[in-house]
């Protein structure tokens, strides 16, 4: 029974110290970034649709490229006073 003890004493001390030189290991310093490349913002050009959605389009590149990003006021906050706790009930 105290062999047993004895190995899984020696067990962990042994992980402890693997542990701790590991941890005390010199990293490596990363190497010297590069001066930035220069980049100038292309031209853009904003309106709205006739449906009210405001559109601003900035020409970048060959390849068509779309970010659409929709905003929708829900929630407690936005329910009308008539219907309390639709927000609630719709589980927004």
């Amino acid at each position: 029974m105290k062999n047993i003890m004895n190995a899984k004493t020696l067990l962990v001390v042994g992980t402890m110290l693997t542990m701790s030189v590991c941890a005390s290991a010199q990293k490596q310093v990363p190497p010297q970034g590069s001066a930035p490349k220069p980049f100038t913002v292309p031209a853009h050009e904003t309106y709205s649709l006739p449906n009210g959605v405001k559109v601003t389009l900035v020409p970048y590149g060959n390849l068509p490229k779309v970010t659409v990003s929709a905003v929708v006021n829900a929630g407690n906050l936005n329910e009308p006073a008539e219907l309390p706790g639709l927000a609630d009930l719709m589980g927004i």
